[in-house]
């Protein structure tokens, strides 16, 4: 099965990322999503790259597929991006429950390349210093 992303923008003014499966009916036109999500992409300090925060579109079901009726999207397009699909593969994994081992095996390392990296203690030191200092 060739699996396809999708970005979605609702007629709400909602933008929801999902694996999506187009459904055609002689009366109806939708879109079957699986595990959507709402994903913002959060810029990084030193710039070049970034990061993204993912939460659940619908935050209190246990359902992973919706069937979304064209009439409520204003468009959508496919994603191609590898970074995002494979961003949203690890929430995927991550909140079906997946082992640890699983999951573990696809997280990505922490690297000085993605952003700063402190203990906690040096930085409520610097924190503190900032704070004296205004």
């Amino acid at each position: 099965m060739n699996e396809m992303y999708a970005v979605i923008k609702l007629t709400s003014g909602e933008e929801i990322f999902s694996q999506v499966e187009e459904f055609y009916d002689e009366n109806e036109k939708a879109l079957l999503l699986i595990d959507p999500c709402v994903m913002k992409e959060i810029p990084s300090r030193r710039g070049g790259s970034s990061f993204f925060k993912i939460d659940n579109w619908i935050k209190l079901s246990d359902d992973h597929i919706f069937c979304l009726e064209l009439k409520h999207v204003m468009f959508y397009t496919r994603c191609t991006d590898s970074d995002v699909i494979k961003t949203y593969r690890k929430w995927v994994k991550a909140i079906n429950n997946e082992t640890e081992e699983e999951v573990m095996a696809s997280k990505v390392g922490v690297s000085t390349s993605m952003g700063y990296i402190s203990s906690v203690e040096i930085t409520r030191e610097s924190l503190e210093k900032l704070y004296k200092n205004s």
